[in-house]
C-alpha cells in the first residue's frame, strides 16, 4: 500500500558510507563534507583505527571488542545502518572497497537502497555474478553532488525495509 512520507521533510537525508578502513582518513573527510552539507552519516563514525583486528575486522578507537562475536555485532550494527539509510556511498579509492563491502552492498541491494560510488566499481578478482550485478546498478557520483542525490533518495524512499534483529531474524518495518 501507500506509505506516508510525513516527517521526511523534517529530517536530514541519511547515508551510510561503505569502504575499506585502509582508506579511513578519506572516509572521515567524506563524513565531514556530508555533515557540513546537512546529510546525516549513520555509519561509520569518525575516528582512528585502533590497531585491533579480529578476523580481518578493524576496530575504530573506542569500539568495544575482544572476540569474533564482538566483531560480528559491530558488523550487524553497521548493516542496520545500511538498512536505515536513504542511500549508501562507496568510498572505493583506487577502485578498492574491501572484502566486507560485499555484505554491505548486498544488504543495500536487497533493500532497494540507491548505491553511489566514488569511482566505478571494479571487481576484477571477483567474477561472481553478484559483484557484476552490483556494478551494473551502482552509480558513480561526485562528492559535491552527493547531498542532492541523498535528498532525492530520501524523498523517493517510501518502501518497507527489512530489519535484521540481533538474533539474525528478519522482520519488516517502515522507515520514516
Amino acid at each position: 500500500g501507500e506509505k506516508s512520507t510525513e516527517g521526511v521533510a523534517q529530517r536530514k537525508p541519511r547515508i551510510t558510507i561503505i569502504g575499506s578502513f585502509r582508506y579511513k582518513q578519506r572516509i572521515d573527510e567524506v563524513i565531514d563534507f556530508l555533515e557540513r552539507n546537512e546529510v546525516e552519516v549513520l555509519a561509520p563514525r569518525k575516528g582512528l583505527i585502533s590497531g585491533k583486528v579480529i578476523e580481518g575486522f578493524k576496530f575504530i578507537e573506542g569500539d568495544e571488542g575482544e572476540n569474533v562475536e564482538d566483531a560480528v555485532e559491530l558488523e550487524r550494527s553497521f548493516l542496520e545502518s545500511v538498512v536505515n539509510s536513504d542511500a549508501v556511498y562507496v568510498v572505493n579509492t583506487g577502485r578498492y572497497s574491501g572484502f566486507a563491502s560485499a555484505w554491505e552492498l548486498g544488504t543495500a541491494l536487497s533493500q532497494k537502497i540507491p548505491i553511489f560510488t566514488m569511482e566505478p566499481l571494479d571487481f576484477e578478482e571477483e567474477d561472481h555474478p553478484a559483484f557484476l550485478w552490483v556494478s551494473s546498478i551502482a552509480q558513480v557520483a561526485k562528492l559535491q553532488d552527493l547531498p542532492n542525490l541523498a535528498r532525492r533518495a530520501m524523498k523517493e524512499n517510501t518502501r518497507d525495509r527489512l530489519k535484521v534483529s540481533r538474533g539474525g531474524s528478519i522482520t519488516k518495518h517502515g522507515v520514516s
